[in-house]
């Protein structure tokens, strides 16, 4: 970058230092938000009640995994994503019937329709947004002192530092860019960790699901 390192930014009111605070939360958040790592990856638990059908997000949520999936404890099935909201609408307006249960996240909510059975968990991941770790004290989304680190790469975000700062500077970044880029792909692969190799064909899709999740009984 062509400049000393500043030995503080938090404590400091020098513009240099402004700029690559707000650079550096800036990458953070990029890289945060640009997989679904393994790390930030936190499982939560709803609890029914037979009544409630809206539950509050956790405090520290950022966003569903790509591929995310509302779990209950009474099922061997997850259960059915809303498809859209006039199919939500079409729920609330017309009353719930339907072989398994739906939910949607609306209104910083997660809400299931039917409402969850006092004996019934719901589980399911998302990615946190306390991507920072303090000295002390609990995780948080933003760096506020100068010895907070980042949860993730630090090398990688001190590359994205470097390439966003030259952006921002009018200056060339094309190589420190194609830096960070190849290092992200590297700690994106490795997050994934081993796979497993299956030999064969298939007996079923991978997302293949059962038409009725339930257990039937003689009536």
């Amino acid at each position: 970058m062509g400049k000393t390192a500043p030995s503080a930014l938090f404590s400091a009111g020098d513009p240099y230092a402004i700029e690559l605070r707000n650079v550096a939360q800036e990458s953070a958040d990029a890289i945060a938000k640009a997989h679904d790592w393994r790390l930030l990856t936190t499982l939560h638990t709803l609890t029914g009640d037979g009544s409630t059908e809206d539950f509050s997000l956790p405090s520290d949520y950022d966003r569903m995994p790509v591929k995310a999936a509302l779990w209950s404890t009474e099922d061997d099935q997850p259960l059915c994503p809303a498809r859209d909201l006039d199919h939500w609408m079409d729920l609330e307006l017309n009353g719930f019937v339907g072989a398994a249960d739906v939910w949607i996240i609306l209104t910083g909510q997660i809400k299931i329709k039917e409402a969850p059975a006092a004996t019934e968990s719901i589980k399911f991941f998302y990615q946190s947004n306390a991507i920072v770790a303090p000295l002390s004290g609990s995780n948080k989304a933003a760096f506020t002192a100068d010895d907070d680190t980042f949860r993730l790469s630090e090398r990688l975000l001190a590359l994205d530092v470097i390439w966003r700062w030259r952006s921002m500077k009018k200056l060339d970044y094309s190589e420190e860019m194609t830096n960070f880029e190849i290092a992200m792909a590297q700690e994106v692969n490795r997050d994934k960790g081993s796979r497993i190799l299956s030999m064969g064909r298939p007996r079923s899709p991978e997302d293949a699901a059962l038409a009725y999740p339930r257990t039937l009984s003689a009536s």
